[in-house]
C-alpha cells in the first residue's frame, strides 16, 4: 500500500474517537486499505488476462502477490467484490504456482542426481589404477 494511501487514512481518522481508543479502528482500516490496494490489483489483472485471450503468460500473481490476494478471497465481505473472472484468474494463478513449484522441485531432484553421477564417476576414476591392482 502507498504512503500516500497510509496518510490518507490516519489524516481522515478523528483524532479524538468519541468512544474508547481508536486505535483499534485505524489499524482495521489501514489493513482494509491495503485489501483494497490488492483487489484492485487482483481485478485489473484478470482484466487484463481476459482482454489477451486468458492466455498463461498473463497470470501476473505469484508468490508474495498471491499470498495477498488469497488473504482477499478469505474475506467474505471483500470477496463478495470479486466477479467469476477475478477468481478464475486467482484459481489458474495458484495452479501456475504449484505448477511452477513442482517443476523448480524437479529440477534441483535432477542437478542433484547430476552431482551425485559425476562424484561417483570422479571416485571411480581416481581409485581406477587401485581397481586394476587388485
Amino acid at each position: 500500500m502507498s504512503q500516500r494511501i497510509r496518510a490518507s487514512i490516519r489524516s481522515s481518522l478523528p483524532t479524538r474517537p468519541c468512544c474508547g481508543s481508536g486505535a483499534w479502528l485505524q489499524g482495521w482500516l489501514v489493513e482494509d486499505a491495503g485489501l483494497l490496494s490488492v483487489m484492485d490489483g487482483v481485478k485489473r489483472a484478470s482484466r487484463d488476462w481476459a482482454a489477451s485471450g486468458k492466455k498463461s503468460a498473463w497470470l501476473t500473481h505469484t508468490t508474495g502477490r498471491l499470498e495477498a490476494a488469497e488473504r482477499l478471497a478469505a474475506r467474505p465481505d471483500l470477496a463478495a467484490n470479486l466477479g467469476t473472472t477475478d477468481l478464475e484468474y486467482l484459481a489458474l494463478c495458484r495452479k501456475a504456482e504449484a505448477a511452477a513449484r513442482s517443476s523448480m522441485r524437479r529440477g534441483r531432484a535432477l542437478v542433484f542426481l547430476l552431482l551425485v553421477g559425476i562424484i561417483t564417476g570422479l571416485v571411480g576414476w581416481i581409485n581406477q589404477s587401485f581397481v586394476k591392482d587388485k
